[in-house]
């Protein structure tokens, strides 16, 4: 896009200290009438050639209300228009939009660069974030580590049974579990086997209460019971239906048990 530069030093030019005194004007309406000239020529020729036209028209582009032709000489006299063979031509036009024309490439490709350096601080900063938050998921994704028997296991459960539980919790009742809730389901695993777990929480989402808390209320009533196995499970659920009939159930108690200090779950894993 064409433009025009006016520089400080034209309010003191020495030709526009004369064109003001031609037309015995200020600076100010001089510098005026030269850069609404200079606009309109910006946009409407390349070269600064006026040829063909009249000075009445100069006049009315440059925004000068006097008489035309005295505007045309003032404006020859000090130096800012030039005769030619072909009519007038803005003094030196060619070498001084040439280099307003270079400055604003230069303009233009400084500002591409700033572009491209926002576009790389912006990627690094994204891919910042997804290391940060890859840090935080991956402990999720560790192995974890068996807990200690408890003193009412009669035999040791395998890891294949604490993964399987584990992997039914994680889909069905909670996939960013607390770290208490995977303590507990260990212990869980470990006095009623992985089945007797599962039934727990299947017991949990079929009441619309897909949580751990539910479930521990579930495996309270087992214990109670002295549930060992999935078939003792399935006649307490019996007896449990068989009480709340006759009106003697409570419900399934949802306030946690008190449970000893465990370490992380071995084998158990989301993938």
């Amino acid at each position: 896009m064409a433009g025009v530069k006016i520089e400080q030093g034209t309010l003191t030019h020495r030709k526009t200290l004369r064109l003001k005194g031609l037309l015995g004007i200020g600076v100010a309406q001089a510098v005026g009438h030269l850069t609404m000239l200079w606009v309109w020529a910006a946009s409407s020729t390349k070269d600064g050639s006026l040829a063909g036209m009249t000075p009445t028209e100069i006049a009315e582009v440059s925004g000068w209300a006097g008489e035309p032709a005295n505007f045309l000489a003032a404006m020859i006299d000090a130096g800012y228009i030039d005769e030619a063979p072909d009519g007038f031509r803005l003094h030196d036009w060619a070498e001084n939009t040439g280099q307003i024309e270079a400055e604003a490439r230069r303009e233009a490709a400084r500002e591409r660069q700033r572009r491209f350096k926002e576009r790389k601080r912006a990627e690094k900063a994204a891919e910042t974030a997804r290391a940060e938050a890859s840090k935080v998921l991956a402990p999720q994704q560790k192995p974890l580590v068996v807990a200690p028997q408890p003193p009412q296991r009669t035999e040791p459960r395998t890891d294949p049974e604490l993964a399987r539980a584990g992997q039914f919790y994680l889909n069905n009742i909670n996939p960013t579990p607390p770290r208490w809730e995977l303590e507990d389901l260990t212990q869980a695993v470990a006095e009623f086997g992985a089945d007797v777990v599962i039934h727990a929480m299947e017991i949990a989402q079929r009441n619309k209460a897909p949580n751990w808390k539910y479930t521990r209320g579930v495996l309270a009533r087992y214990r109670e019971k002295d549930v060992k196995d999935l078939a003792a499970a399935v006649d307490a659920d019996k007896w449990t239906k068989e009480e709340a009939r006759n009106g003697k159930a409570g419900r399934y108690d949802r306030q946690r048990d008190a449970v000893p200090a465990t370490q992380d779950l071995a084998g158990f894993h989301t993938a």
